[in-house]
C-alpha cells in the first residue's frame, strides 16, 4: 500500500513540475455543440460561424467548426459506435455526415421542418428519433426513410427526445403537452400533467432518474425510469421557468437547472434543497449546461450571448471556456473512446 501511494505521489509530481494541467489526463470526453453567433447580427449581412462545433482542448478557449455555415441547427447526435455518423436537426429538417462532418446530405424532405431535438438509439443505431415542431419522426433505416410517428400526442410541438439507455427500444418524449413515452414510437402515452417541457436528461451515474425542465413549472424528477414525475417543490426553482437540465454523470445526487434570469440553480442531495448562483456569472439568462464526466462536479453552462463558462465548485467562481456572443441550442460531452 505504501508502494502505491509512493507511486501515486511521484506521478503527481511529475506531473505539477512538468507544468501538465492534471484535467488534461485521461480526457475520454470531447465537448460538442450546435450554436449561432448571435450577438450584434444584423439581418441580410454574412453570417459568422455558425452550426456544429467542437471544443478542443479544455486547456484553453479554441473551438473547431465543424461542416458547412448553417443558422439554425437546433440538436445533434453522434453514433455511440462510429463517431464519424452524424445526426444535426435544424430549420430544414435532418442532415447527415458519414465521414465526420467533411460531407452532409439532407436526408428527410419536405415535410420534416423546425427539428428541435435528434436521438440514435444506442441499442440499434440505425433507429434514429428527431422531435419536430409538428412532432416525431422515425427512421429504422439509419435516416434513409422517415416516418411520422405522432399516434397519442394531444400537441404535437416536441422539444426533445431520448432513448432510454436500460429499456431496449423505449422513448421519453418532451412536448408542449407533458412528458410521453412510447416503445420504438407506435404509440404514446402521456406520463405528466399538461405543461410545456423544454429540456430532458436521464441520468448516467442512476439510469432510472430522470428530469425535466419545464415552462413556468420548474423542475421535474422521475425515479422510476420516467413512468412517473414529481415537481421540485424548492422555493428556488417553483414556478421558474427553466431552460436546461443536467445531471452529473459521477454523482446521481448532483444536478442543475438554468433558465431565463435564473441564474445557475444546483441541487447536491437529488433535487431535493437547491441554491441559486448569479454571482460571477457573465448572465444569468441560461440556455443549456452539462456536467463534465471526465472531472467529477464540474458544470459547463452556456449562456445567452455572454459566453460558455465552467466551475468546478458549484459556481463560487467560474472560468471562461470561450465562445461570447452565441446561443447554444445543444451541448454534449461524446465519448471518444466508445466511438473509435
Amino acid at each position: 500500500m505504501k508502494l502505491i501511494l509512493k507511486t501515486v505521489l511521484s506521478c503527481l509530481v511529475i506531473l505539477a513540475l512538468s507544468g501538465t494541467p492534471m484535467d488534461s489526463v485521461a480526457q475520454q470526453h470531447q465537448l460538442h455543440a450546435s450554436l449561432v453567433k448571435s450577438k450584434g447580427y444584423v439581418v441580410g449581412s454574412p453570417l459568422s460561424r455558425s452550426g456544429f462545433h467542437r471544443l478542443d482542448s479544455r486547456e484553453d478557449t479554441t473551438w473547431s467548426h465543424i461542416g458547412w455555415n448553417v443558422f439554425g441547427i437546433a440538436a445533434f447526435a453522434i453514433d455511440p459506435g462510429n463517431k464519424d455518423r452524424i445526426f444535426l436537426a435544424g430549420g430544414n429538417g435532418v442532415f447527415r455526415s458519414l465521414d465526420g462532418g467533411e460531407s452532409w446530405k439532407i436526408v428527410t424532405g419536405w415535410e420534416v421542418t423546425e427539428g428541435q431535438g435528434i436521438a440514435i438509439d444506442p441499442a440499434n443505431p440505425n433507429h434514429v428519433y428527431v422531435a419536430t415542431a409538428y412532432g416525431v419522426w422515425s427512421s429504422f433505416d439509419g435516416g434513409e426513410t422517415w416516418e411520422e410517428t405522432n399516434r397519442g400526442f394531444s400537441k404535437t410541438y416536441t422539444q426533445n427526445i431520448a432513448v432510454d439507455r436500460i429499456r431496449a427500444g423505449r422513448l421519453v418524449a418532451a412536448t408542449d403537452a407533458g412528458i410521453y413515452i412510447s416503445e420504438r414510437a407506435e404509440a404514446w402515452r402521456r406520463v405528466t400533467d399538461d405543461v410545456p417541457i423544454m429540456d430532458i436528461h436521464q441520468s448516467n451515474a442512476s439510469p432510472n432518474l430522470w428530469a425535466a425542465a419545464t415552462r413556468g413549472r420548474g423542475v421535474w424528477i422521475s425515479r422510476d425510469g420516467a413512468d412517473s414525475w414529481l415537481e421540485v417543490r424548492s422555493r428556488r426553482v417553483r414556478g421558474a421557468h427553466i431552460h436546461a437540465v443536467a445531471l452529473d454523470p459521477t454523482n446521481e445526487k448532483k444536478m442543475a437547472a438554468g433558465g431565463w434570469q435564473t441564474g445557475v440553480l444546483i441541487s447536491n442531495d437529488g433535487g431535493m434543497s437547491w441554491k441559486r448562483v448569479t454571482k460571477n456569472l457573465p448572465s444569468t439568462n441560461i440556455y443549456e449546461m452539462v456536467f463534465d464526466p471526465d472531472n467529477p462536479g464540474r458544470l459547463y453552462v452556456a449562456t445567452i450571448e455572454e459566453g460558455v463558462v465552467f466551475t468546478d465548485n458549484d459556481g463560487r467562481s467560474w472560468e471562461s471556456a470561450g465562445m461570447h456572443g452565441t446561443l447554444f441550442f445543444d451541448m454534449q460531452f461524446v465519448d471518444m473512446e466508445a466511438t473509435q
